[in-house]
C-alpha cells in the first residue's frame, strides 16, 4: 500500500471514529506534535482519540505524497463543542506501511478562548 492510501484509510477511520481502524494504521511508536499537544506511542494516541470532544468535518482535502512523506491540507469543520472552520496542514511520515509520525499546524485563534485554556489544562474532554 502507498503512504497516500495509509493516510487515505486512516482519517477514513478517524472520520468514523474508528479507534482500531486507525490504530492498525499507527506504528508502535506514533509521535504526534500540534499546536495544544504532543503525544507519544500509539497507546497514547487512542486514550486521545476516545477523549476527544470535537463533532467536525474535514472539507477540501487536498494530499500530496512525496516518497514517504504526505502533506494533508485542509479545512476542519467544527461543529461541536462550538462552530469554526479552522485551516489546518498535517505533515505524515509512513513507514513500513504505518504512519510513524504527524505533525499539525493550525491557528489556535479559531478556538474560543475559554476552550483553549481547558485543552491545554486537559479538561475539554
Amino acid at each position: 500500500m502507498q503512504p497516500i492510501d495509509v493516510v487515505k484509510q486512516y482519517f477514513e477511520a478517524f472520520g468514523r471514529k474508528d479507534i482500531p481502524g486507525m490504530s492498525k494504521l499507527m506504528h508502535e511508536d506514533y509521535h504526534f506534535m500540534g499546536p495544544t499537544m504532543e503525544v507519544q506511542g500509539r497507546a497514547q494516541m487512542e486514550q486521545v482519540m476516545k477523549e476527544l470532544p470535537f463533532v467536525a468535518d474535514d472539507e477540501d482535502v487536498e494530499l500530496t505524497e512525496n516518497v514517504n512523506v504526505v502533506v494533508r491540507k485542509l479545512n476542519w469543520h467544527v461543529r461541536e463543542p462550538f462552530e469554526a472552520v479552522i485551516p489546518m496542514c498535517e505533515w505524515l511520515v509512513v513507514e513500513e506501511g504505518r504512519i510513524r509520525s504527524s505533525n499539525l499546524y493550525y491557528d489556535t485563534g479559531k478556538f474560543p478562548e475559554e476552550f483553549l485554556k481547558q485543552l491545554k489544562a486537559g479538561q475539554a474532554a
